[in-house]
């Protein structure tokens, strides 16, 4: 259960107020978007924030092409910080600031506000190790995903989530949620859909 909360101070406006979670009065840091369902224990996380200062997960619906006049290859990925853990290092201290850079750069320059493509432009000049986990920790229903073992957040506004969060983990084997269906059990089977 969660124990303790901390309350962002909005000292920006638009969505990189998320950098804003480095003064939680934590040593590690799980952020997680408002409009998240947690239906699953998350503590297994921290023990990776031994080894990664930052931990997020995939984009999948990512804009490769946001960051490569700065010199980010159109292969390094976006990740959804939705979901973001972090470890207080001054390597994240100084990630956090270039995030905030790239960020007001990116909406001056080419009108962009969503907190994403600066936050991968920050990691691709940071020296920080990062790792992504799976859709498990950031399940959004809207787009398909392939899931295996227990998914532990679900991260949607629709009230259909409820409904999902009571189906998505009737079976944990691979298994794909399919946008506007729900989830496809045993698809792994199937070596012909490929």
């Amino acid at each position: 259960p969660v124990t303790a909360w901390a309350e962002l101070r909005q000292a920006r406006t638009g969505p990189v107020l998320k950098s804003e979670a480095w003064h939680a009065p934590y040593d590690r840091v799980i952020l997680l978007d408002s409009d998240m369902l947690v239906i699953g224990d998350l503590t297994d996380v921290f023990p990776l924030l031994d080894r990664f200062d930052i931990v997020s997960t995939p984009e999948p619906n990512g804009r490769p092409d946001r960051g490569v006049e700065r010199g980010v290859p159109e292969t390094f990925p976006e990740l959804n910080n939705g979901f973001l853990a972090f470890r207080k290092t001054p390597d994240v201290r100084r990630f956090f600031d270039t995030w905030l850079t790239e960020w007001d750069a990116l909406r001056e320059q080419r009108g962009v506000t969503a907190d994403q493509p600066a936050f991968r432009i920050a990691l691709w000049k940071s020296e920080i190790r990062f790792l992504t986990i799976g859709s498990e920790f950031n399940l959004m229903i809207h787009t398909n995903s392939g899931v295996s073992g227990s998914v532990r957040i679900i991260h949607d506004r629709s009230p259909d989530r409820e409904s999902l969060a009571g189906r998505v983990n009737r079976h944990i084997s691979p298994r794909a949620i399919v946008a506007g269906y729900g989830p496809i059990f045993g698809f792994f089977t199937r070596r012909a859909w490929v």
